[in-house]
């Protein structure tokens, strides 16, 4: 029941940045499209193909939810507030703890949400680490980032499908049946390649090294390369 009301709570959330202008119709079928196929919250696909940045969505969904927006890459990590909230638990809900601090009847745990709005979430936070719980939005890329310092994790902790394995795929088929030299790693046939690359291009991105569209572009020269 909880995950068909998230479903229609991301479904709003599309619509509203529709209505608001800052998306095309185009760009939220994509994003429907994307979350059919890879799951997910419709918000990451539209700033996975660039119709939206994470921070116009960050400051929208504050707006429009009523919640402070917080801003995990400038906040640091308080490895102690671990305890509160398991890994697993903070993995499968998208919510972290950020800060712990007292007012005059208790304590008070700031907790970073993809949805705030959550409020049977909140109760059992409130719960289970007996603080009142503080809840702030976050994008769904920024809360899965903060999991992965707050709980000091690989930084590629799992590989998946994404939208570089069309043109991985795509330039490995399209090539000459007998490259002149050899070929690059993330033209092997392997899937196991195919994964290990998607994960590092997905890293390098998300560290500012590359634009997707950089590294897209340098993909497509080298098809063009081998074509040649």
């Amino acid at each position: 029941m909880a995950r068909t009301e998230d479903r229609r709570r991301r479904k709003r959330l599309g619509e509203l940045l529709l209505e608001a202008g800052l998306i095309t119709r185009d760009d939220l079928q994509t994003a429907l499209d994307r979350q059919r196929e890879f799951s997910g919250r419709v918000g990451s696909h539209l700033i996975r193909i660039g119709a939206v940045t994470e921070s116009v969505l960050l400051e929208f969904l504050s707006r429009t939810t009523g919640y402070p927006a917080v801003d995990l890459a400038n906040e640091s990590v308080d490895k102690e507030l671990r305890s509160l909230i398991p890994q697993e638990f903070a993995e499968e809900h998208l919510a972290v703890p950020v800060k712990r601090y007292a007012d005059r009847q208790s304590q008070v745990l700031t907790v970073a949400m993809a949805d705030p709005t959550d409020l049977e979430l909140a109760d059992r936070l409130q719960f289970s680490t007996g603080c009142r719980i503080e809840p702030a939005v976050a994008t769904e890329s920024a809360v899965h980032r903060f999991i992965r310092r707050l709980y000091e994790l690989p930084a590629v902790r799992t590989t998946r499908r994404d939208d570089f394995l069309p043109h991985i795929t795509g330039a490995r088929e399209e090539g000459p049946a007998s490259a002149p030299s050899a070929p690059l790693p993330f033209l092997e046939s392997s899937p196991t390649r195919k994964r290990r690359f998607a994960a590092l291009a997905e890293l390098l991105i998300e560290k500012g090294v590359i634009t997707r569209e950089e590294l897209i572009a340098k993909m497509q020269k080298e098809q063009s390369r081998r074509k040649g």
